[in-house]
């Protein structure tokens, strides 16, 4: 609702199987549209690859580039200055690098520190979690709070395409 209200269309697709599609920005006409497929039913990554979408609507699309499509595990994005960019802006609007620089977790991997960091960037501690496991590729870490979340397609099960 929030998005729409703001002119962009959040659309649902089912993950196609054998592919890697995470989300993609368009344009219709002028109508941006951002999809989102699910393929991680998971809290953090469902705000992950929103901002991401979201910071190509903002940045990167136009008359030129009308379609961006996304798989958010390639490592070949990196070093791409689009894909940079909606990184560190999807990272910075979920938890600013002020907070995290000075963030016990990073080191620790705890469980309150974690909340504790959560609770001052206003978010939900799976997203803290994803960050720490993204950042240091250990995707066991932290795993009670992103299991804790529980999975994100029952709130959109209407709207899967």
């Amino acid at each position: 609702e929030f998005l729409g209200n703001h002119g962009i269309r959040l659309v649902f697709e089912r993950h196609f199987n054998k592919t890697y599609l995470d989300g993609a920005a368009m344009l219709d006409g002028t109508q941006p549209i951002v999809a989102l497929t699910l393929r991680h039913d998971r809290l953090d990554n469902f705000w992950f690859a929103l901002l991401h979408e979201l910071v190509h609507v903002d940045k990167h699309l136009n008359e030129a580039q009308l379609f961006i499509a996304d798989n958010l595990d390639d490592k070949t994005r990196s070093g791409k200055a689009e894909e940079d960019e909606a990184d560190e802006g999807a990272t910075e609007a979920l938890i600013p690098r002020r907070l995290w620089d000075k963030s016990a977790v990073k080191t620790t991997f705890e469980e309150d520190d974690a909340i504790a960091l959560a609770k001052e960037a206003g978010v939900h501690p799976a997203i803290v979690a994803g960050r720490v496991r993204h950042e240091t590729g250990d995707w066991r870490l932290l795993s009670g709070l992103i299991r804790d979340a529980g999975p994100v397609k029952p709130f959109f099960a209407n709207q899967l395409h």
